[in-house]
């Protein structure tokens, strides 16, 4: 299963087969690269307590499923979009709370166990910002086709 956040629908869960062969919007085959990536430190995050880790981890994330997006949420959305194309620093009332684009909700779910991923803090955290991030590493490719 893999956890994502559609603008449309918010947060949701959808099987691996189905995420990798169409796009949230139906297009086949997705249009684009799928990484499995792993954090070279979640374990020395995750502690003694590695299974609790993970457990804080997907509480936060099942606890978000449903999420919706109203439409002022949709607008803070495109501000912090604008705001980093403009290279400017993202105010905190703009942050998400429970409203989020793909990349800033994996980062809060990363959040939940401590982990932090380095990015510039302009607009939005991108899913670019987790391929820079020195200890994010690529483990496999999905065919899209």
């Amino acid at each position: 299963m893999v956890f994502e956040s559609v603008q449309q629908l918010g947060v949701r869960t959808v099987p691996l087969a189905k995420f990798i062969s169409q796009s949230s919007s139906g297009k086949k085959p997705y249009p684009g690269k799928i990484i499995l990536a792993r954090y070279d430190d979640y374990a020395d995050k995750a502690g003694k307590s590695g299974s609790a880790a993970m457990q804080r981890l997907a509480d936060f994330a099942v606890d978000r499923f449903g999420q919706p997006f109203a439409a002022f949420e949709i607008l803070k959305i495109a501000a912090r979009i604008c705001i980093g194309s403009l290279d400017r620093k993202m105010p905190k009332m703009l942050g998400p709370k429970n409203e989020f684009i793909c990349s800033e909700y994996v980062e809060k779910c990363f959040e939940a166990v401590g982990i932090e991923i380095q990015w510039d803090g302009l607009g939005f955290i991108a899913p670019a910002d987790f391929a820079r991030d020195p200890k994010t590493r690529a483990i496999a490719q999905f065919k899209t086709r």
